[in-house]
């Protein structure tokens, strides 16, 4: 999570001991990331479809993704300067759902 610069909000979990969220904080703000097993998320189910996304906006793109990349991270596209004014990665998380972070161009 820090290759990302998040920092550990702890983890969620029900009376049998399963993960039910956990939460990851930037800055002052907290994001909850939900187990698949809970019913509170998608999952592709292995027909190569995507259920959803997020990005997350960093200071220098370039930089986190030397970080990410040297963490072991599953990279799906390096950092590349959009159409739509932001310079971007793609990665998978450890459940396969599809990540992207990305500095905004000015312009």
């Amino acid at each position: 999570m820090g290759t990302l610069g998040l920092e550990s909000g702890g983890v969620v979990t029900d009376p049998a001991g399963e993960v039910v969220h956990g939460e990851v904080r930037a800055g002052h703000r907290r994001i909850w990331l939900h187990a698949v097993s809970h019913g509170l998320m998608t999952t592709n189910d292995g027909r190569d479809v995507t259920t959803g996304g997020i990005v997350i906006l960093v200071a220098d793109v370039n930089e986190r993704f030397t970080s990410v990349q040297a963490a072991g991270a599953t990279i799906l596209s390096e950092p590349t300067d959009q159409a739509y004014r932001q310079r971007e990665y793609g990665l998978r998380d450890p459940e396969g759902h599809t990540r992207y972070v990305a500095t905004p161009n000015a312009g």
